[in-house]
């Protein structure tokens, strides 16, 4: 083996690692896919991802979401429905879509209260219905308010 082939290796070997070492801040998740599937969610801390197989995504927050429903049937009853995400991993490849899918999920139990509520009193119930429906994603609603 010559000289300039055993530099290149001797680089190889010590810049791979480096290039694969991925740091997630402490508020943030961040989604990895291989071969342009899901394959896992990187939590808080430094994590190897592999150049060539693996592609981290963006970082999604875990706390401070915040999404706004209308009723589609009428569009009188609106809701500001604040979440956080508990667990990454059920939430699995939906990671990155998180908004849209509490925010569906807030327009059908709009429809389900019907017209002509109570935002003061049904909040609370509003609140409970949409973690009942959201808790095997790894998502809690933390506040609601309807207008």
């Amino acid at each position: 083996m010559d000289v300039s082939a055993a530099a290149v290796s001797l680089a190889l070997i010590l810049v791979l690692p480096l290039l694969a070492m991925r740091n997630v801040p402490t508020d943030r998740v961040v989604p990895v896919r291989r071969w342009g599937r899901f394959h896992r969610a990187l939590g808080p801390g430094w994590h190897v991802v592999w150049p060539i197989l693996d592609r981290a995504g963006p970082g999604v927050p875990l706390i401070g979401h915040r999404v706004t429903a209308a009723d589609a049937a009428d569009g009188q009853a609106r809701a500001e429905v604040f979440f956080q995400i508990l667990d990454p991993q059920l939430i699995g490849r939906d990671l990155e879509r998180v908004d849209a899918i509490v925010s569906q999920a807030a327009v059908a139990q709009l429809t389900s209260l019907g017209a002509g509520i109570d935002a003061a009193t049904w909040a609370p119930e509003f609140k409970a219905r949409l973690n009942r429906a959201l808790q095997g994603l790894g998502l809690r609603v933390t506040r609601c308010q309807l207008r």
